[in-house]
């Protein structure tokens, strides 16, 4: 999908901006209306309707940066992260985890590799996937001529406590950092049930904390003139 973007109001420039690949999974014709209507889905999507199979060709052992570049193959896509700056990347998971799980798509497991290093993963425009991590730099800073509406709610954050939980029977692990906590009160990230963590918690449990506090934003709601480019992940500063 190719959108143009109204980047100055003022002078009436415009510019072309790549919103991604999607995939037509539906199309119904309205002769009556004389139009088409398209259902797609960007990759991410994609990926929530794919079911993991075994047959698949995703294979183990293997590191957690290697179940991630065997995805990004299956899917058509190169991986563009540098997982060797991601906690845990080079862990290696032993056996196939996921072959028993019958409800398994392979966005649940793009979940439980950003669980375990830290991340989000997004399908960029240029066709890659991409493991973002939380403390990423700020892309742009919005004021009051950006916006129409904007609201802000409390701070989240600092986090300064990891938990990695067995649900629902609450066997969890938890390391903090006492003195943020002291200082800020506590922020903690709860990880449930993730299966590429859960047979070393009490190891892989250290770099998530490294990689994650300090790490905080204010939940707002803001209706702008028109900032299409942006991302899942993107750090965005307003002025208030």
């Amino acid at each position: 999908i190719d959108q143009a973007a109204l980047t100055d109001p003022v002078t009436d420039v415009w510019e072309r901006m790549n919103q991604g690949i999607f995939i037509v999974q539906e199309q119904t014709a309205d002769l009556e209306k004389g139009c088409t209507t398209f259902t797609a889905y960007d990759l991410i999507g994609c990926m929530g309707k794919t079911d993991y199979k075994t047959e698949d060709g995703i294979t183990f052992p293997c590191t957690v940066a290697k179940l991630a570049a065997q995805i990004a193959n299956h899917f058509g896509l190169t991986l563009s992260t540098d997982f060797t700056k991601l906690p845990n990347y080079n862990y290696e998971i032993a056996e196939d985890l996921y072959a028993s799980i019958s409800t398994t798509t392979y966005r649940d497991i793009l979940a439980e590799i950003g669980g375990a290093t830290a991340t989000m993963a997004i399908v960029t425009t240029d066709n890659e996937l991409e493991f973002r991590p939380l403390a990423r730099d700020i892309s742009e800073t919005w004021t009051y001529e950006d916006m129409k509406k904007f609201k802000v709610e409390p701070k989240y954050g600092e986090v300064n406590a990891i938990v990695l939980a067995r649900t629902p029977q609450e066997d969890n692990i938890a390391l903090t950092d006492a003195e943020s906590v002291e200082k800020n009160g506590l922020t903690e990230v709860k990880l449930a049930n993730n299966e590429i963590l859960d047979d070393d918690r009490q190891d892989l449990i250290k770099p998530l904390l490294e990689a994650s506090k300090g790490f905080y934003f204010y939940p707002s709601s803001v209706t702008t003139i028109g900032h299409g480019w942006h991302e899942v992940g993107d750090r965005v500063a307003i002025q208030d």
